[in-house]
């Protein structure tokens, strides 16, 4: 269902359907590109301690009201590998920082466990999703139920690239920028 422009009061319809329906075969629900409600998210932990079912949902949005739009709709819709790298910048952090909050046991071990993986960014306050960490660890290596960290580095080290690039680009356009006499910044 990923990429489907509902709003987010489907989403949770969607899920109390699912609650009802107790034959229904539904394992898995894809709907990353749609803010949930906090309602949402209490109702899927609620069936997910009775069946087995992964959803991957977007944000939760902390208010009361499902038709509220989010404050910042720019991260509602980024790539969740963006924000994630975006607030590790804003905290002074890099993914090496990060890998030193896991406790491994195995200082020379590059892997992780999914939930490894997921405690150190929740540890971090990373404003993700479960389904935002889901869609990381997608895009990264796995080994079975371990994270590939290098892969991750790698995924740093283009970010990094990509950002210097639209900063150069960004103060490029600004010297080029005509001053009110018509002539252009230097």
């Amino acid at each position: 269902m990923y990429n489907n422009p509902f709003p987010s009061k489907y989403a949770l319809t969607l899920l109390k359907i699912i609650q009802r329906s107790e034959s229904l075969p539904l394992r898995d629900l894809d709907i990353r590109d749609i803010p949930v409600s906090k309602e949402f998210q209490e109702l899927l932990e609620h069936l997910q301690s009775e069946r087995q079912l992964v959803v991957k949902h977007g944000p939760v949005m902390m208010c009361h009201d499902i038709k509220a739009k989010p404050r910042k709709t720019n991260e509602m819709t980024a790539d969740p590998l963006t924000i994630f790298f975006k607030h590790l910048s804003l905290k002074g952090m890099r993914v090496v920082d990060l890998f030193k909050r896991f406790d491994t046991g195995k200082r020379d071990h590059f892997y992780v466990t999914k939930q490894q993986f997921s405690d150190g960014v929740s540890s971090i306050q990373i404003p993700l999703t479960s389904g935002g960490v889901e869609i990381i660890i997608e895009k990264i290596e796995t080994k079975g139920d371990s994270v590939d960290l290098v892969g991750l580095f790698k995924e740093e080290k283009a970010y990094r690239k990509k950002e210097v690039k639209l900063r150069t680009m960004k103060q490029s356009q600004q010297n080029s920028v005509p001053q009110k006499d018509g002539k252009k910044k230097k």
